[in-house]
């Protein structure tokens, strides 16, 4: 902040133009009302204020001290603090050290209590309320929960820590210069490994209170809270990998379902990763947490063949376990797995566990699960009265639950069906629900979901420019999940948009990335539509070469549809039959069976293979 110039001796008016001396005038009167700025004690302020070089935290705890010290004995403990540090060379003393001379001024000017308080809060790394303070802070000595209210409130009008951190004023937050001299005193003690085990314990503790409430009415006062303390979550879980692993594996455990819905997904796998590293020092349960949350972050970010890996072990490690409900969720992860990459009668035979299982419980919550879940079996090999069904049900249930994000889920694949019926009013109105309930949450893998399928009715429907709107943000929202599903679903409609705009370059390129990563995750209903997309795209050039192209492609993606025992959405369909109709116009119907044969004998290898060569 400004300050006077070191030889210049403005008066009392002229000083109080500068901000620096502004500062420390106004935190002066809050510990002394009557305090102001005089010729007889000028000289001291601006002599504060310029040996804290007008750092406003500086100036802050230094005028904190009004309350029991004049501003002559304030300026004379500065001077040999700074004396001390530099030997007499106040001009050696870079800012930094300056803060830090100030912060260690402040501090030894504490109670031996508050200095103990101090150094116990600096494990904080997010902020904190007074519950957490008193558990991590509070023992049976002088630091009990009284004596931590009453020195809280000391340390605030210090300025030590902060109340009303992150605009919350019921939670107490430090700086972070402050933080790190209070980790250096808590360093100095006995105390630092006692105090980060009941950080960590505590944030294990919220987050296993947490887990069951995500599924629930109370899921969105729950994000927000974990949101809130996921600085604290992240000190915990470094801590706790290094020195308490089991109660590191059950915290990652315990945060999956958080880091999924918030899109945490990169963040959480390395987590997860990192506990299951500690296997032979964690529990069977921890292990099979860490296992289903594994399975659950690799799948939305559509690594299927690794989320069915986590499930499988998972699912062992529960059947071991007797736990029923462990043992539905990992069935339930499994059967997404294999739904993805066109597994179909597989994904059926694990959501029809499931659905056994979860009536036994009578689980409501599971029984919904399962019933969309196979509502989108049902969709994929064509049995659309069947899905719709199922899904209603499961829609009547959710609703019922109060389960926002489950209920998101629901809307959206229920959506999906009633688009293939061909009501595409109802179906919009579906996921315009889906993606607010979605946002809301702060579910972006969710919102980005939403936003591919109400992208593809625009583009169904010809507003290219709508799609586009819809479509970009999903790009973006994809690429920062890293989730490659949603990458890829959108590059596919936006290879549509182009295809239905006529741009033949725009279209293939978007729906040649989109195969690419069709391939890497191993999906083959994706692989089947994107050979069927680029057949379309084919006919966006003229003459035999470009149709007998185009007819290739279309009978490869045809056979290996047909294998899957899958089916196309309205807007698929729609681009398949033009398409086709275009290979009929252009070729015989000699030239058209020998490129649709020719295409649909090809490998699963060979027709990627031919999708991806240049134009002859």
């Amino acid at each position: 902040l400004g300050l006077p110039a070191a030889q210049a001796q403005p008066r009392i008016g002229r000083l109080t133009r500068y901000a620096a001396i502004r500062l420390f005038v106004e935190r002066a009167t809050t510990w002394q009302p009557h305090f102001r700025l005089t010729e007889s004690n000028a000289t001291e302020v601006r002599a504060i204020c310029a040996s804290l070089d007008g750092l406003p935290l500086a100036i802050e705890l230094a005028a904190a001290r009004m309350d029991v010290m004049s501003v002559a004995e304030i300026q004379a403990g500065l001077a040999d603090r700074f004396a001390l540090l530099t030997e007499g060379d106040r001009l050696a003393l870079p800012r930094q050290q300056t803060l830090y001379a100030l912060i260690d001024w402040s501090y030894n000017l504490l109670t031996a209590a508050e200095q103990r308080l101090f150094a116990t809060l600096a494990v904080f790394a997010g902020g904190w309320d007074l519950a957490a303070a008193e558990a991590v802070c509070a023992d049976t000595t002088d630091l009990n929960m009284q004596s931590t209210i009453n020195n809280l409130q000391s340390l605030a009008d210090k300025s030590l820590i902060v109340r009303g951190w992150s605009g919350d004023e019921d939670r107490f937050g430090m700086l972070e210069s402050i933080r790190e001299y209070g980790l250096a005193q808590l360093k100095a003690t006995a105390n630092e490994a006692e105090s980060r085990e009941r950080h960590a314990e505590y944030y294990r503790q919220l987050a296993e209170q947490a887990e069951p409430q995500l599924k629930g009415a109370a899921q969105a006062s729950w994000l927000a809270r974990l949101e809130q303390e996921h600085d604290n979550i992240r000190a915990a879980l470094a801590w706790a990998l290094a020195h308490k692993a089991e109660t590191a594996a059950r915290l990652a455990a315990a945060m999956g379902r958080f880091w999924n819905v918030r899109g945490y997904l990169n963040e959480g796998r390395r987590w997860l990763a990192a506990a299951l590293n500690n296997q032979s020092a964690i529990s069977v349960e921890a292990r099979a947490g860490l296992l289903d949350g594994a399975g659950r972050l690799a799948y939305s970010q559509g690594d299927y063949p690794a989320s069915g890996s986590y499930y499988q072990q998972a699912l062992e490690l529960k059947r071991r376990l007797g736990d029923s409900v462990g043992i539905l969720s990992a069935l339930n992860g499994l059967g997404n797995a294999a739904y993805e990459q066109g597994d179909y009668p597989a994904a059926q035979v694990y959501y029809e566990e499931c659905l056994l299982i979860a009536r036994a419980l009578d689980d409501q919550r599971g029984i919904a699960h399962a019933l969309i879940n196979l509502s989108g079996v049902a969709r994929e090999q064509g049995k659309l009265e069947a899905a719709r069904q199922f899904g209603e049900q499961s829609l009547a249930l959710q609703r019922s639950l109060g389960d926002q994000h489950s209920l998101s889920i629901v809307l959206n694949n229920l959506a999906v069906v009633i688009y293939m019926q061909g009501d595409a009013m109802t179906s919009r109105a579906l996921h315009e629900e889906s993606l607010a309930l979605r946002r809301e949450l702060g579910n972006k893998h969710g919102i980005a979901l939403s936003l591919i399928n109400l992208g593809d009715l625009a583009c169904e429907q010809g507003d290219y420019a709508m799609a586009r709107r819809f479509l970009d943000e999903s790009l973006t929202i994809g690429k920062e999940l890293g989730n490659k599903r949603d990458v890829a679903d959108t590059l596919v409609i936006l290879g549509r948009v182009a295809c239905g705009e006529g741009d033949y370059q725009a279209a293939r390129q978007s729906h040649e990335e989109g195969l690419a990563l069709f391939c890497e995750m191993g999906g083959k209903q994706g692989i089947a539509s994107a050979l069927l997309d680029l057949g379309s795209v084919a006919t966006l050039r003229p003459g035999p070469a470009a149709a007998r192209r185009a007819a290739r492609l279309l009978g490869a993606g045809c056979s290996m549809l047909d294998s899957l025992e899958g089916s196309l959405l309205p807007g698929e369909r729609a681009a398949y039959e033009r398409a086709l109709a275009t290979c009929h116009t252009t070729l015989s119907k000699e030239e058209f069976d020998q490129a649709w044969n020719a295409g649909a004998a090809m490998t699963l290898e060979q027709a990627i293979a031919y999708a991806l060569e240049e134009d002859s």
